[in-house]
């Protein structure tokens, strides 16, 4: 439900008796330096002023200022993800669902099953599969048994796709002549051939098998995504590698009214993308109050999980590979071409030859870009510590997951050995060396849950509080810290629009409201439940009615 909240009267708080404006009330409000029990807003939407006692604020008000008493215990600053995929997760709705499937038995039956219940679908798409869960290597077409419609699933990580053998037959073409300028991606084979899995596919791959989807459904599931994002407690999120047809969607339900959330565009790599920022030169580039695109976003290699983040050495547990690497060069001429346009660049980076090369792509932007761009690695997960220099002197905003680190930690280790591991998923390291810090979910990678990346990152441990002690627990971030990565951080790695993260007076008043004291106790992060936002003047609730004044 979405109410919407009217103001009238003066636009700051002023000697007059009436100022007009919105006074709301009820939960503790968490302050860039304190804490308040009301806060006065303005017709605009912005803080005009906070106040340390309630009562004496709502005795005090003139009759033409609205008294609205929020639901909850503590307003925290509305909480951002800085980094997730809004389509996909509307998509991931409608799909077949593969998370948590322990063997290639389980999700066959899951594929059987949603093939029987949905025969009217032509081509079945899944995602979640994780083949750590099963002690193996990957999966193969055979092990999908011999379902006549084709059917692709993503793995968890998104940066690999399992093929049954419908899916391969009609992808022939592909792998009989895989294009020769692919580069990060991998055909599995095995004495007789392709296995089935593809890590990091190209887009061909996937218009050989799906059509591509219609403008009706990149709507319904784009309004889904956000739609999970609002109900999660977010207030804005950054949509990576967001695709001109997916763009021109929002653009168009941004143009029927207020969204759930906030939209900040880092748009994908692809020509008609460069053509795009080519007709609209400089960021942000606001396409509406909710709407705005930032960047591009780039790709410098895969993931650890599919081994296709690109290491300067062997993997630990796969020796003779090193991952698969988009190409330094190329990735630094479309750095270069995003600076010269005015966009700065957002890029993907895994291993710590992906982060060495995302790093030398932004030096090299930096010599030719305004000195005002915020360029970014997403996810900066496995780092040579010998870079971190790099990173301060760049300016580089580490664009990071928590909930990556209690997903991988089962596995993370293997990957890159013991001395490796020191630089990954280090947000205290780098936080404490001067680097900022923007914190996200990657959703549907992850749950798009900010409570959970909050507690990742306070702890360094799974809900159920494994392992004790946390993984790596000097690593953990204070709450303070942990929330200002998804606030204060969030809004550095996209400035603009005059938002700044934080409730203070002169900012705009934008709140994710929390049934549980977490600032108290941030343990209560694994129960506590959000129950509305405030943005632009809405009262969002997710779970409760609002509360009568």
């Amino acid at each position: 439900m979405m109410t919407t909240m009217s103001a009238c009267g003066a636009s700051a708080v002023r000697p007059d008796p009436d100022p007009g404006g919105v006074l709301y009330h009820g939960p503790h409000f968490l302050l860039a330096d304190g804490e308040a029990e009301a806060i006065l807003v303005d017709a605009r939407g912005v803080i005009a002023k906070v106040f340390g006692d309630a009562s004496a604020a709502l005795a005090g008000m003139p009759p033409a200022v609205r008294r609205e008493r929020l639901p909850g215990v503590l307003a925290l600053p509305g909480l951002i993800d800085a980094h997730l995929h809004v389509t996909w997760i509307g998509r991931t709705r409608e799909q077949l669902d593969l998370n948590g499937a322990r063997s290639t038995a389980e999700v066959a039956a899951r594929l059987e099953a949603f093939a029987a219940a949905h025969p009217e679908i032509a081509v079945i798409v899944g995602h979640g599969w994780d083949h750590t869960l099963w002690g193996s290597g990957f999966p193969t077409a055979a092990d999908l048994g011999a379902l006549e419609r084709p059917a692709i699933l993503t793995r968890v990580d998104g940066h690999a796709v399992w093929l049954n053998g419908a899916a391969m037959a009609r992808a022939r073409t592909f792998f009989e002549a895989p294009p020769a300028d692919a580069p990060g991606m991998k055909i599995e084979r095995d004495a007789h051939g392709p296995t089935g899995v593809v890590v990091d596919p190209v887009a061909a791959l996937w218009e050989l098998i799906s059509p591509p989807p219609s403008e009706a459904e990149l709507a319904r599931w784009i309004e889904r995504g956000l739609i999970a994002c609002a109900d999660a407690g977010l207030v804005e999120v950054h949509d990576m590698a967001t695709s001109p047809a997916e763009l021109a969607v929002m653009q168009r339900l941004a143009a029927g009214g207020p969204l759930p959330v906030r939209v900040v565009v880092y748009l994908d790599d692809s020509a008609a993308s460069f053509e795009w920022i080519a007709g609209h030169p400089g960021a942000p580039r606001a396409l509406g109050p909710d709407l705005i695109v930032a960047g591009i976003k780039l790709f410098a290699d895969g993931a650890l999980g599919s081994r296709g983040a690109a290491l300067k050495e062997d993997y630990s547990d796969h020796h003779g590979h090193r991952g698969l690497p988009t190409g330094r060069e190329g990735l630094i001429a479309k750095a270069v071409r995003a600076a010269e346009l005015g966009y700065p660049v957002a890029i993907h980076a895994i291993g710590d030859l992906g982060n060495d090369h995302a790093l030398a792509a932004i030096e090299a932007a930096r010599e030719v870009g305004a000195p005002g761009l915020v360029h970014r690695v997403e996810h900066a997960q496995v780092i040579d510590l010998a870079d971190l220099d790099r990173f301060v002197r760049t300016g580089a905003i580490a664009s990071m997951q928590p909930t990556h680190a209690t997903s991988d930690m089962r596995w993370a280790e293997a990957r890159v050995g013991p001395e490796r591991i020191k630089g990954a998923y280090a947000w205290n390291t780098l936080l404490h060396r001067g680097i900022p810090l923007a914190f996200g979910s990657d959703a549907p990678v992850e749950r798009e849950d900010p409570l959970a990346g909050l507690f990742a990152a306070v702890f360094r441990q799974t809900a159920t509080g494994e392992p004790p002690g946390g993984w790596r627990p000097s690593e953990a971030l204070s709450f303070a810290e942990a929330l200002a990565a998804f606030t204060v951080g969030a809004v550095r790695a996209a400035p603009g629009l005059g938002r700044s993260g934080r409730l203070e007076r002169g900012a705009p008043f934008e709140v994710t409201l929390l049934d549980g004291d977490v600032l108290a106790d941030p343990r209560q992060l694994g129960q506590a439940k959000v129950l509305a936002t405030v943005r632009a003047g809405h009262v969002r609730m997710t779970r409760t009615p609002l509360l009568t004044p």
